[in-house]
Parts: structure tokens; sequence; C-alpha cells
């Protein structure tokens, strides 16, 4: 079939993966949820396996590898007699990679010696001088304005106000922690979140526990949002080279000039990751940002208390979590999300 990806040149279960992904990408990007409904037999693609398989480097079950291609091929319009040809490939490749064989080596032959495992890297907490201009952030959104990054850095400076801006971990407890530690330990770590302003709850369904739906969206189709056990999981596709290219975004917030708030937000993630959260005015014709944070994520969940002052009026404020950036495709989590100001 033209341009269906070819997994025969994968020398390893990442590669084979990363096909599995380009796969989906050739078959028009389907959501998680119409895999499942075009899988045969039904009931074989839950969502959840889908994306832990996709965010993953492990080979997956040749059961699991059947069921994925066709559902790929149905989303494509693909579903004739080529349907067999195209499986025999994956087939072929899921066997010599499940009996350690390289692309170009015979049957029979020895398995390669293993390398060793990547070193994994996790990012620190950086603070950032601001955000990227506003058109290049909401790539799927209608431009708001055409000035430069040196002016949009300026005219982020000269109006960014940051009062006691603060950060605080709150770790959960000790039967929790036997999971790789996502948090610096340089003083961030505080047994209880700051004081709380008086004001109005600002966040809907922080708790996600209604169905997902606006005011919360994805900023791009390289992220995708579910809701399992109370909680929003973003699905972030791996290649991303900014945090601004898959970010998960609440609209509409009312935020007043000089008044202090209090952002508080539970985050992990299945690999380590780095996460830009950022609380900006969304009106056109520029965004003004009160809060911008990098924040990073791990296997261990984490309580995330962030302090700022806003520095104009707006009743189009944006909270925003910019997950782009890794090479991998990964699952973050977010939960309790609230954010209050003055009464």
């Amino acid at each position: 079939m033209s341009g269906c990806p070819d997994p025969s040149g994968a020398d390893g279960p990442a590669q084979f993966v990363a096909a599995l992904i380009q796969l989906r990408a050739w078959a028009g990007q389907p959501s998680l949820r119409t895999l499942r409904d075009l899988a045969r037999p039904a009931g074989a693609l839950p969502t959840s396996t889908v994306h832990e398989i996709l965010a993953g480097q492990r080979l997956p079950r040749l059961q699991f590898v059947e069921a994925y291609v066709r559902a790929c091929l149905r989303a494509h319009g693909d579903a004739g007699p080529g349907t067999e040809a195209v499986l025999d490939q994956w087939r072929e490749a899921w066997r010599r990679l499940a009996s350690g064989r390289s692309p170009s080596a015979p049957r029979g032959s020895a398995a390669p010696s293993p390398l060793p495992p990547a070193e994994i890297v996790t990012p620190a907490l950086l603070p950032v001088a601001g955000p990227p201009p506003r058109e290049i952030i909401a790539s799927t959104m209608p431009p708001r304005r055409s000035s430069s990054p040196v002016a949009a850095v300026a005219g982020f400076l000269a109006g960014l106000v940051l009062g006691g801006a603060g950060v605080w971990f709150l770790p959960e407890p000790a039967a929790e922690r036997g999971a790789p530690a996502s948090v610096p330990s340089e003083g961030l770590c505080a047994s209880a979140p700051p004081e709380r302003p008086g004001g109005p709850e600002l966040i809907v369904n922080g708790g996600f526990d209604r169905p997902l739906g606006r005011p919360w969206r994805t900023s791009s189709a390289k992220v995708e949002l579910t809701a399992a056990d109370d909680a929003l999981v973003a699905h972030v596709m791996g290649g991303t080279g900014n945090p601004w290219d898959a970010m998960v975004v609440h609209d509409g917030l009312a935020l007043r000039a000089g008044a202090s708030y209090t952002l508080l937000f539970r985050i992990s993630a299945n690999v380590p990751a780095r996460v830009r959260v950022t609380v900006q005015d969304g009106a056109p014709p520029d965004s003004h940002a009160a809060l911008v944070r990098d924040v990073p994520a791990g296997p261990r969940p984490c309580l995330v208390a962030l302090t700022f002052t806003a520095g104009r009026d707006t009743a189009a404020g944006e909270l925003s979590f910019g997950a782009g950036g890794l090479r991998t495709a990964y699952s973050l989590t977010l939960d309790d999300v609230s954010l209050s100001g003055p009464g």
C-alpha cells in the first residue's frame, strides 16, 4: 500500500514501536478510541493498553500488533486484499525481533550482544525568562500578533510581576517513594502548601470528576486528552521539539492586576519530563505572562504550589501545561488543579 510504513528495517523493540506510531500517523492519526472501535476482535485494543505500548520501548505481543495494524488499515480506508500482505510484513518483523535477529541477519544466526542501557537525564527545575511569541505557542489558534521574539521577551520583562513567586513540591506518603525521584531537593520541598487566598475557585473541573470539555482543551493534534481515575491524562506524541508543541490549556480565567494568586496541581509522568506551566493573558493583540515556570515530572506524583501576582486585568486568562519537548511518546497526568485569588 502506498506510503504504508514498513517495519522490516527495525533493529530493536524501540524502532518497532516507532514504526507502529508512524503507521498510526499514516492512517490519519486516529484517536485511541477510534482504534479501539475499529479493532477486531472487539476489545483487542483497550485505549490504556495502546497508549502504554506506544509510550514504551518494549516489543508488544503479536496479537496486539495484528489487531493494531488491522485497525490502522481500516482507519486509512484500506481493508481489502492487500491487508494480509501488510500484516505478513509486520509478523515477519515481529518474529525476527522476538528471536533476536538483526534486519540483515539470516535465520538461525546468533543474537547480537545487547547494548548498555541509555542514560536517562532528569531535567532540572530551571527559571525561564519568558514565553516564546504567542503565534509560535498556539499553532492551532489564529495569530494574535506579529512582533519579533525580541520584542515579545522585552514586553514580557517590562510587564511581568512575580511578587513573592514561589514553588513547593509536596511528596506523596513514604509508601510512594520507591519510584525514581523527579523533584530536585534544593530546598524546594515543603511540609505544607502556602496559605491560599480566600477568593473563589477559578478552575472548572479541576478534579476531573466530570466529562472532559471546555474550558479544557489541547493546543494541537500532538496531544490527546483522556480521563482516568478522576485525573486528566495527556497522551503526548514523541518528536515534539518545544513545550508549546503539545499543550494542555484551561481558558477563560479572570485575573486582576496586582492581585496575588495561588496555583495548585498534582503532576506525574510515566517517564522523566519537564513541563512548562504558564498563566498568561490570552486576549489579542499580545500575550502577557504572569507566571512561567518549568516543573519536573516523573513517576512519583507531586503536589505543586505556585504563587504569582497578575500584571494586568484580563477576562481571557489561560493556564497551560507545555508538555512537548521529548523525543519519545509519554503520558502526563494532572489532578487537583486549583487556582484562587483574592476574595
